[in-house]
C-alpha cells in the first residue's frame, strides 16, 4: 500500500483494479463494489464498480492543476466515496417510488476509514481531508437544492476542502448516466459560486485572527469558548461578522468549565493520556462505575 501511495505522488493514474486490489486488504468491502446495484434511473451505468471506475475516468481527465498532495487524495476520494454502499443498499420507497438506495453511505463510509486507513501510509491531514471528501460528498448539490444559507456553508467547510470536495462531485455526476446530469452539474457551478462568497478558503483564520486581537492577555480557555461560540452564531444565522460577534466576549465566564471527552478501544491508551496531560481534571470512568454499581 506505501508503495502505491508513492507512486500516486508521483502521477501514477492506476485504475480500480489495481486499486481495489491494493487497498481491499485494509477494506475488504472495497472487492463487493462488483456485486453492489443501483438505481438505473440515478446510475443507469450500472453497479458501484462500473460507477467508480467511470468516476475515476472522469477525474483523471481534469486532474492536471492540482497538487501531487492534492492529485492523490482526490484519487482516494474517488476510490472510497461509496464504499459502505454494499453495506447500506437495500430498495426503499421515496416519494411513492421504489428505489434502490444507500441512506447514509457517505457518513458510514466515513467511520469506516477513520478505523481502517490510520497508520497505513498516508499522512492524517490527508487523510482526514479524504474522510472530508467521502462524509460529505453530496453536501454541494444538497446546499444548493435545499437553499441554504451562509452558516450552512461554513459548517460544511469545517468538515472538507470545498474545492476538493466539488471536483470529487463533478468527477461523481459526471462519472455516471442519469437523466437530470447538466442540471446536477448546474447545482455543482452554484455550489462554487457561493463558496467564494460565504466561506472562501481561509475564512476561519480571518474570524480567529480579529479575536486573537481583542483577547490578547485573556486565558486560552476563554479565547477558545468564545471563538467556538462565534462560529456557532454564524452558523445559525445570528452573525454574519465576527465584529457582530464581539458581544459573546461580555457572557461567557472568564474560566469557562471544561469537558474533555477521551474515545477510543480499550487498551488504546485512555488512562495513560489521562494521567500524562489531565492529572489537574476530575476523572469520571465507565469502568468505575460499572465496578461500584454492579462490582467486581
Amino acid at each position: 500500500m506505501e508503495d502505491l501511495l508513492a507512486n500516486l505522488l508521483r502521477g501514477v493514474r492506476p485504475d480500480l483494479e489495481t486499486l481495489i486490489r491494493v487497498f481491499g486488504e485494509a477494506l475488504p468491502v472495497l472487492h463487493q463494489l462488483g456485486d453492489t446495484p443501483q438505481d438505473p434511473e440515478w446510475h443507469g451505468e450500472g453497479d458501484v464498480a462500473i460507477h467508480t471506475q467511470m468516476v475515476l475516468d472522469e477525474l483523471y481527465g481534469f486532474l492536471t492543476s492540482e497538487t501531487p498532495e492534492d492529485q492523490r487524495e482526490l484519487i482516494l476520494g474517488v476510490l472510497f466515496h461509496d464504499l459502505a454502499k454494499p453495506w447500506v443498499t437495500r430498495e426503499m420507497e421515496i416519494r411513492g417510488v421504489n428505489r434502490i438506495a444507500a441512506p447514509r453511505h457517505e457518513s458510514i463510509g466515513r467511520s469506516a476509514l477513520a478505523v481502517a486507513m490510520v497508520d497505513r501510509g498516508l499522512p492524517w491531514a490527508s487523510l482526514w481531508r479524504v474522510m472530508g471528501m467521502v462524509g460529505s460528498h453530496n453536501e454541494p448539490k444538497l446546499l444548493v437544492v435545499k437553499d441554504r444559507e451562509r452558516g450552512d456553508y461554513c459548517r460544511v467547510s469545517r468538515k472538507v476542502d470545498m474545492r476538493q470536495v466539488a471536483l470529487l462531485e463533478r468527477a461523481d455526476m459526471t462519472g455516471r448516466t442519469c437523466p437530470d446530469k447538466e442540471k446536477q452539474l448546474e447545482h455543482i457551478d452554484m455550489f462554487s459560486m457561493f463558496t467564494q462568497d460565504w466561506a472562501p478558503e481561509g475564512w476561519q483564520e480571518g474570524w480567529r485572527s480579529h479575536f486573537r486581537t481583542l483577547m490578547e492577555g485573556r486565558s486560552q480557555a476563554f479565547q477558545d469558548r468564545v471563538f467556538g461560540e462565534a462560529i456557532r452564531a454564524l452558523e445559525s444565522g445570528k452573525v454574519g461578522s465576527p465584529e457582530e460577534a464581539e458581544f459573546i466576549m461580555h457572557q461567557e465566564p472568564e474560566a469557562p468549565p471544561e469537558l474533555v471527552v477521551l474515545c477510543g478501544p480499550s487498551g488504546s491508551g485512555k488512562s495513560t493520556f489521562v494521567e500524562t496531560y489531565l492529572r489537574d481534571h476530575e476523572v469520571i470512568s465507565m469502568d468505575a462505575l460499572d465496578l461500584e454499581q454492579f462490582g467486581g
